[in-house]
């Protein structure tokens, strides 16, 4: 039976490039770019059940610390990027598996489980363009409240 606790420094990069998509929504997605930095809180457990078998869980709270949005649009409206601060938000990674230790390989397969809770950015006001010509702009520019979850099946090979 082995206990592992673990805290440590993250960076989270995500990219999602709708620049040449359409939505029937909002009209024209463009590029953005997230960039989140965090603390991940864990902790690893590992029980041996005989000398060929084996659990191991893994469990991890990720603090979020800071992070930025960089929104790329494509239409000429407005300056671009548009960078918004993001200051609150959260997360979490488990991972269930069971495997089993060959002569010179283990392998272990289960599920696992990654989730991100974001707060919405703080708003950023900027001039819209307008024949070519910055125009005072009144409505702020925001990014939305962001949930990312991923659900999968994991197979891990140990040397």
């Amino acid at each position: 039976f082995k206990l592992s606790p673990y805290v440590g420094v993250g960076y989270r990069y995500k990219s999602d490039d709708g620049s040449d998509l359409v939505s029937e929504q909002n009209g024209k997605l463009y590029k953005r770019l997230s960039q989140y930095w965090y603390v991940p809180l864990g902790s690893r457990l590992t029980y041996d059940f005989t000398d060929l078998w084996f659990v191991k869980a893994i469990a991890e709270y990720d603090w979020f610390v800071s992070g930025r949005q960089f929104s790329y649009l494509t239409d000429g409206t407005y300056p671009s990027p548009i960078v918004n601060k993001q200051k609150s938000g959260w997360g979490a990674k488990g991972e269930l598996l069971i495997g089993h230790h060959f002569n010179k390989v283990s392998v272990a397969f289960g599920p696992y489980m990654n989730y991100w809770k974001i707060a919405k950015s703080k708003d950023v006001m900027r001039s819209i363009i307008v024949a070519g010509y910055p125009r005072p702009f009144t409505e702020p520019f925001r990014e939305p409240r962001n949930i990312t979850k991923e659900i999968g099946v994991k197979l891990n090979f140990y040397f």
